[in-house]
């Protein structure tokens, strides 16, 4: 079961409609790690949203699986995560 699917609905119909397999939690220990390391780079002393911005899309983009739909519709990783990013939480 895919952790959303536990709260009943998808955050976003794109989601539920177009991938097939999600990140897994070790994407999300190298989306901290690689963000660490540019807020790093940057001089920074803690990571802030755009440091995930600027890793996001290369990190997730081979970790997340589109079923056949999201292939069909030309639906990209991309795209859904910058749908994910729109939203405020």
């Amino acid at each position: 079961m895919r952790s959303w699917e536990a709260l009943g609905e998808a955050p976003i119909a794109e989601v539920k409609e177009f991938v097939r397999i999600g990140a897994s939690p070790r994407a999300s220990q190298l989306l901290i790690h690689a963000s660490k390391a540019g807020a790093f780079l940057e001089g920074a002393k803690m990571v802030e949203r755009h440091h995930v911005e600027k890793v996001i899309h290369p990190v997730l983009r081979h970790r997340v699986l589109l079923n056949y739909s999201g292939e069909s519709e030309s639906m990209s990783v991309d795209k859904i995560v910058d749908r994910l990013l729109k939203i405020k939480l």
